[in-house]
């Protein structure tokens, strides 16, 4: 195809010429290798507060500047003194490689400038936007509105993964469950905007000094669709851990991969909340009623029937991940 002399962008684009381009993502390593972020691409981390969405990014974050590379997080929501704490919970000590930006007025010329200066010079490969319905306060954008969001979103987040990293963007979802769509608060192009991947973190066990905190990572927007095909059942990207003693010192801090859990009769959902009761338990293990009882008492079912517990439990066993002895159940380690 000959070439065409022009000065938009409205011009084709020989396809042929354009060089090849690896577009799997490569940001946020599983403990089992597989990634959760696309270079180049924004994403939306999205969540109840205290469900692990900012400790999900930092780790990321940590993870990479321990790898040699520089990141970024720009702060609507925290302070700096509360994200300096997390980091050396994580173990980071040594901050030259992570770039902390906390706005208090909108983006202004003056800022853009600031904005540009620091991120050319460190040229991130990983870009947190913590906040975004508060970014959009900040500037005077309506959440609710389409126009607004997709104002907000094409501006400097566009921007940043125009520059080769990969954004996440980290937003609320509404209180009420029932109310809830397949996107944060707001309007319907917070999830049209994005081009890399949009997770939904929901609670397992509850983060926190001491505790075992855990979240299930579920996959509400693949556009290149390389991490559903990592995906249990293509919808669950993984289980997030972070584990602290009681002085807040992280020992444990990974996503992990979650079974790819699936049956012919339908009850894949029955045994994925199954094992998700399992996991927290030791042997000897709990009993088929306990199981149905914890199940309620995390809110993932207004209860099981006994025997689609034990359906779910023969698959599990079929699949080698839970044991039992005396009519009491655990998960293989």
């Amino acid at each position: 195809m000959a070439s065409v002399r022009t000065t938009t962008s409205w011009a084709p684009i020989d396809l042929g010429a354009e060089p090849t381009e690896d577009l799997a993502p490569t940001v946020g390593i599983r403990s089992d290798g597989a990634a959760l972020f696309y270079p180049g691409r924004k994403h939306m981390i999205q969540s109840e507060p205290e469900s692990g969405k900012g400790w999900l990014a930092l780790s990321v974050s940590v993870q990479l500047v321990r790898a040699g590379l520089r990141v970024c997080y720009i702060d609507f929501e925290d302070h700096a003194a509360a994200i300096r704490e997390r980091l050396r919970s994580l173990g980071l000590e040594d901050f030259d490689r992570f770039t902390y930006i906390r706005p208090e007025e909108p983006l202004s010329d003056a800022g853009e400038t600031d904005l540009r200066g620091a991120l050319a010079e460190s040229a991130p490969s990983f870009v947190t936007i913590d906040g975004v319905t508060e970014a959009m306060a900040l500037h005077k954008l309506s959440p609710l509105d389409n126009e607004d969001v997709a104002a907000f979103f094409e501006g400097f987040p566009s921007r940043l993964a125009k520059d080769g990293a990969a954004v996440a963007k980290l937003d609320h979802v509404v209180k009420a469950r029932e109310a809830r769509g397949r996107y944060a608060i707001g309007a319907q192009h917070k999830l049209a905007g994005i081009d890399g991947a949009a997770y939904s973190l929901q609670t397992v066990q509850p983060f926190g000094r001491g505790l075992h905190g855990a979240a299930r990572i579920e996959v509400v927007k693949d556009r290149l669709g390389y991490i559903r095909a990592a995906a249990a059942g293509g919808k669950v990207a993984g289980e997030f851990h972070l584990r602290s003693d009681p002085t807040g010192r992280v020992d444990l801090c990974e996503v992990q991969p979650v079974l790819a859990l699936t049956t012919d009769n339908g009850v894949a959902p029955s045994v994925q909340r199954v094992r998700d009761v399992l996991a927290r338990v030791e042997p000897p293990g709990i009993a088929v009623k306990e199981i149905g009882d914890r199940v309620v008492e995390q809110g993932w079912a207004a209860g099981l029937h006994r025997a689609t517990i034990h359906a779910a439990l023969k698959k599990l066993e079929e699949l080698g991940a839970v044991d039992g002895a005396d009519g009491r159940w655990w998960c293989c380690p």
